[in-house]
């Protein structure tokens, strides 16, 4: 008779991997004609500004408050600021994602939503950097005295990797809300011609209050049930990894008990 074949771990969880897992695709989704965001067209109305490496957490977050000090008051800027927050839960990963909308200084906006135990950290920074563009996008349509022709719209996160990331639109995780955010970003500055875009890094934890206040919309929601159908694939990948790990050490045990 022949030894009857032991599935292992990777085999139990590729079974379930073409059910549930986002799903990703080798390039992006705009027309051909668009190649990317680097587009000349919208390369200076479409950016991003990562961390800056050489300023000291106090010199970054007081440039931060002065700069919103100055712009705040201005018609035709809105300021929308993002995070995630993450805890666990029997053992779980569950995350939530929270974002707020400023203008003139006011909050006119807050919004948070639950992804729950099918994501991870990161796809929780990208998804928040969507939400607080379309709902910036609702703030400009909406708000009585609005610079409708000339609005400024600045996305502040306290992620570099998500600010980098949120517009290439490179296969791997989060790559549709890459190119949700991307379409979404395209349609409404084709519409508004003179219309800027900019994703950019904010210090988190310094007591900056639109950074806390995301955060503090973010906690209130880790324990909801995911609005997203399928499991990331960066979820996925921490799967994997925990259960190897799990595996590799149980195999481990035995040969050592074995001799």
């Amino acid at each position: 008779m022949p030894k009857k074949f032991r599935e292992s771990t990777i085999h139990e969880i590729m079974k379930e991997i073409l059910k549930n897992i986002e799903k990703i695709t080798p390039t992006h989704t705009l027309p051909p004609w668009r190649m990317d965001t680097r587009d000349t067209q919208y390369a200076t109305r479409l950016t991003t500004n990562p961390a800056q490496r050489v300023l000291t957490k106090g010199e970054a977050a007081d440039e931060h408050c002065m700069r919103i000090m100055q712009i705040s008051q201005e018609d035709d800027y809105i300021i929308t600021y993002t995070d995630r927050s993450m805890k666990e839960k029997d053992q779980e990963h569950q995350t939530g994602a929270g974002w707020v909308v400023y203008w003139k200084g006011m909050e006119r906006r807050s919004r948070c939503e639950g992804m729950g135990r099918l994501a991870e950290v990161y796809n929780a920074e990208m998804l928040v950097l969507l939400r607080g563009l379309e709902t910036a996008i609702e703030v400009q349509q909406e708000m009585p005295g609005m610079n409708r022709r000339q609005t400024r719209i600045i996305l502040f996160a306290d992620n570099t990797a998500s600010v980098t990331a949120i517009m290439k639109e490179t296969p791997g995780s989060s790559q549709q809300t890459s190119q949700k955010f991307v379409e979404t970003a395209i349609t409404f500055m084709d519409k508004n011609r003179w219309v800027r875009i900019k994703v950019s890094w904010v210090l988190g934890h310094m007591d900056i209050e639109g950074n806390d206040r995301a955060d503090e919309m973010a906690k209130e929601v880790t324990d909801l049930e995911p609005t997203i159908e399928n499991t990331t694939l960066a979820k996925r990948h921490q799967q994997l990894w925990e259960s190897l790990k799990t595996e590799w050490i149980s195999e481990w045990a035995n040969k050592l008990m074995t001799g």
